[in-house]
């Protein structure tokens, strides 16, 4: 299965995406006008299954949820999904940030991440896990420590797809696992000149 990845729309870029199997969503996706339009008519052509999540920005998937489920892909909040050989589970939470949608103290953020299985190949999140593509330009790093300490007990993650902090777009690998940070938009709301990241055969064997 081939699989691509994009967080952080914001309502202003519609991808190219290459082909693949199953495209991943990370939320931050636009206003509502925009998500029920352009988003949805753009996602509707894809040749491919969509699994998304909301973002801190996404008022309408907290305020009208069924409305967001209606659209043309599967939409996960604290939920999960098998797509092939994949257990995706996504939950769109982050640290309180000024006042946006989705956001919880760290203490509450650990019932969310609790709620993720165990046999979970590919995990996402809006936003990252403390120490990993988290580094925000004033130079704090801003993911959460209990997201990190669950997803460092999750045996069989491959994938863990997230954006949120936008300066901290792109790749590492630790413990087998892919840790992808996939803004489109960098800190000042400029499209990266990049395309659309694609993972091939994921494989994370019991460690």
């Amino acid at each position: 299965m081939t699989i691509a990845a994009v967080s952080d729309l914001h309502g202003l870029v519609l991808p190219v995406v290459p082909p693949c199997d199953l495209l991943l969503v990370a939320g931050d996706i636009g206003p509502r006008d925009w998500m029920v339009g352009p988003f949805a008519k753009w996602m509707e052509k894809l040749e491919c299954e969509v699994v998304g999540i909301a973002g801190n920005h996404d008022w309408t998937a907290l305020h009208e949820p069924d409305l967001v489920r209606s659209l043309p892909w599967r939409y996960l909040q604290d939920e999960t999904v098998r797509v092939g050989e994949h257990v995706i589970h996504g939950s769109p939470w982050t640290l309180p940030f000024m006042s946006w949608a989705f956001m919880l103290p760290e203490e509450r953020l650990a019932e969310k991440w609790a709620l993720i299985p165990d046999d979970t190949t590919i995990l996402m999140t809006h936003g990252p896990a403390r120490g990993t593509l988290d580094l925000a330009d004033r130079g704090a790093r801003v993911g959460s420590t209990s997201l990190r300490d669950r997803v460092r007990s999750l045996d069989f993650l491959a994938l863990h797809v997230f954006g949120h902090v936008h300066e901290g777009r792109g790749q590492e690998t630790h413990a087998g696992c892919v840790f992808a940070n996939d803004s489109l938009l960098d800190a000042r709301y400029r499209p990266y000149p990049l395309g659309v990241p694609v993972f091939g055969r994921l494989v994370r064997a019991r460690t």
